[in-house]
């Protein structure tokens, strides 16, 4: 599964080998992509950054920052901004790697050199094959923690997903997707789950496949779906244009969309459908809260995105969206689910401080209760096509 990277490195200050980043850019293809590469690329004069707004400039990488798998900063030369940015990092647990060369900067700050986080990663280099070498193996581990992790997950979870939250079995998105795809030949659930998404299609006339990562999900689903196949979205196991439809929910923001969604393009059929179900922040505004929340109670989602960032992504591998509607559900979460599905042993403590200290904005979408909590969440349904 190929990650998105973030790289971090000095705007204004000079860098002390531009052409390294170059480099860098072009021998990272092979291992992950990456999210600005145009702000490492094209370093702004002094001019241009007169131009530019602070605010923008910190808004957008913040975004990117989040929306990216792992963080790659160069700290062979100081820059307040570049440790800002890894400071963020940790607080959304991305993974970090700091890379410096060390003939410029054999000695880096006491300071970084003294951090002892789980999360971030050191590694010296004395040229590109040196660091390019070294990343590969890194980034190989990197992959496989965040894959395990997160499979782990639903292979534990998968006898009683079905009943763990609302939106599983809510009448609504599953009359949806049938209404859509009923009379579609061959149809593709992606990130099938237990096939439930799909449990209300009419398989007299339609052959439904599904596909998951997690074997237990796979188990669980065998009974609602006509073949059920063990994949990685990214990697979809079937000739081009085999599909006259596929659904997608709740699957995006545990994998790389961007690949995930070229993926379905090409096994989807000429004018065929992509219907996606999400829950996502309604407005731009609430994103970086909606984050927040979800990375404390649900620490294996990837990334988290808005209504219009569904939108972009659905349109930049190609579909045309015919059309997109909001829809609400109320969850309720058990204290005791949470403790059940959460790495950290506190945390219904820590989700009980963090929701009775929300933003005035934010607290009519939760009641706190002593079993647990209910909230409001967002979802974006949208029907688009392959054109």
């Amino acid at each position: 599964m190929q990650t998105k990277t973030f790289i971090a490195a000095p705007i204004q200050a000079k860098r002390h080998n531009q052409s390294f980043f170059e480099e860098l850019i072009s021998s990272l293809a092979t291992i992950t992509s990456v999210a600005n590469p145009n702000q490492i690329l094209n370093v702004p004069s002094t001019q241009e950054i007169s131009q530019l707004r602070s605010q923008d400039i910190f808004s957008a990488n913040l975004k990117l920052i989040a929306s990216s798998d792992i963080f790659l900063a160069e700290i062979s030369m100081p820059s307040l901004g570049v440790g800002f940015e890894i400071s963020k990092a940790r607080d959304l647990s991305k993974p970090i790697i700091c890379i410096y060369d060390t003939s410029y900067a054999p000695e880096i700050s006491i300071m970084i050199k003294g951090i002892v986080y789980e999360n971030i990663h050191f590694i010296e280099y004395n040229d590109i094959n040196d660091l390019i070498q070294k990343l590969s193996v890194l980034y190989e581990k990197l992959n496989l923690q965040q894959t395990d992790s997160v499979m782990s997950h639903f292979d534990e979870l998968s006898p009683i997903y079905d009943k763990t939250t609302e939106w599983c079995a809510d009448d609504n998105i599953l009359d949806w997707f049938a209404e859509e795809i009923n009379g579609k030949k061959k149809h593709l659930d992606l990130g099938c789950g237990t096939g439930l998404a799909v449990g209300k299609v009419d398989r007299s006339m339609t052959t439904i496949v599904g596909v998951d990562f997690s074997s237990g999900m796979i188990e669980q689903s065998k009974n609602r779906l006509d073949v059920a196949i063990i994949a990685d979205a990214c990697e979809l196991p079937f000739l081009d244009g085999y599909f006259d439809s596929i659904s997608i929910r709740q699957m995006l923001h545990y994998t790389n969309p961007n690949i995930a969604l070229n993926e379905a393009y090409r096994v989807l059929k000429e004018g065929g459908c992509l219907l996606t179900a999400h829950i996502s922040a309604e407005f731009e505004s609430e994103l970086e809260f909606w984050e927040a929340f979800k990375r404390l109670t649900q620490p294996q989602r990837r990334r988290y995105f808005t209504n219009e960032n569904l939108l972009s992504l659905n349109r930049e591998s190609g579909f045309q969206v015919l059309n997109s509607k909001s829809y609400f559900i109320n969850r309720n979460v058990s204290w005791k689910l949470l403790k059940s599905i959460s790495v950290n042993k506190e945390i219904v403590e820590i989700a009980s401080e963090f929701i009775a200290r929300l933003p005035t904005n934010f607290s009519g979408h939760f009641k706190l209760s002593d079993d647990g909590f209910e909230y409001r969440q967002h979802w974006s349904l949208i029907n688009a096509k392959k054109s």
